[in-house]
């Protein structure tokens, strides 16, 4: 499991010296800061307006058998680039690449923690609830260093 980004910096392995590694079934997070600039500045339309993954990525997390992506905005970059469909990392990752996403996280507290033991992997347990019919669940996700 790995978490990328933050408010400030944009992601590279090199830069960060983190490697996503090629192990089936990781989890990469992105953090936006999205939480942090909302209470600062109040809320706004994430769906016309946000950071995020860019569809582009997609192929290159395929190949590193990522099962699952998630992030605190809404997962992808806003406006997308795609006229007219403005959801393509959710059709990719969910239709095509068979990954999990989990949206809206408050990545705040496992930033820090991450950043204080200097350890970015880590075990993700989350249980969604059995609802019969929904693509969907609220979810208490748990990092465990």
């Amino acid at each position: 499991m790995t978490v990328i980004g933050n408010e400030s910096t944009s992601f590279s392995e090199a830069r960060v010296g983190l490697k996503i590694s090629n192990d089936e079934g990781d989890a990469v997070f992105l953090r936006t800061g999205r939480w942090a600039q909302e209470k600062e500045k109040g809320p706004w339309n994430v769906s016309e307006s946000s950071a995020g993954f860019h569809y582009t990525c997609m192929e290159w997390l395929s190949k590193r058998d990522i099962s699952l992506i998630g992030s605190d905005a809404a997962l992808e970059v806003a406006p997308t680039g795609i006229k007219d469909y403005p959801h393509p990392v959710h059709l990719l990752a969910l239709h095509s690449l068979g990954m999990n996403i989990f949206d809206n996280c408050d990545l705040s507290e496992l930033s820090k923690t991450c950043n204080k033991l200097k350890r970015f992997g880590f075990l993700l347990t989350a249980s969604p609830l059995p609802v019969e019919g929904a693509t969907g669940s609220p979810i208490n996700p748990i990092a465990n260093f």
